[in-house]
């Protein structure tokens, strides 16, 4: 699954298809001017030099596969973990860190948007929802 997402953001974002993801087009993704004369706010500026500090971990000026990969994969950082943190917080109204079924059912609307139930599809397919 993480070589999909890796394939579908690098065709998202290499809009001259050369294979490899420029600051413009990194850029270009988040931010778009209005205007030649229009000024760039402060977080264009930042999200630049983040892109030259953090991203582009060869400084040869573009993301590659393996720095793409890094950057929405990171090897630190478990996402099925992070989702699921995410809906005990926002279900858990006891703070026991255990969810019961009206807990989950006053929230439903957090569980229905979330990868973690397939978009609510596993919602239907368990009877103990």
């Amino acid at each position: 699954m993480k070589h999909v997402v890796l394939q579908e953001t690098i065709s998202d974002l290499d809009k001259d298809k050369d294979g490899k993801i420029s600051v413009d087009e990194y850029i270009g993704d988040m931010y778009r001017p209005s205007g030649e004369e229009e000024e760039e706010p402060e977080w264009v500026a930042s999200e630049r030099e983040a892109f030259s500090k953090h991203r582009d971990l060869d400084n040869d000026g573009y993301l590659n596969e393996e720095e793409v990969k890094q950057w929405i994969t990171p090897h630190d950082f478990d996402h099925s973990e992070s989702e699921a943190k995410h809906l005990i917080f926002e279900a858990d109204m006891d703070h026991d860190d255990q969810l019961t079924k009206a807990e989950v059912l006053d929230k439903y609307d957090v569980f229905v948007g979330s990868q973690a139930t397939d978009f609510g599809e596993a919602l239907a397919r368990h009877d103990e929802f």
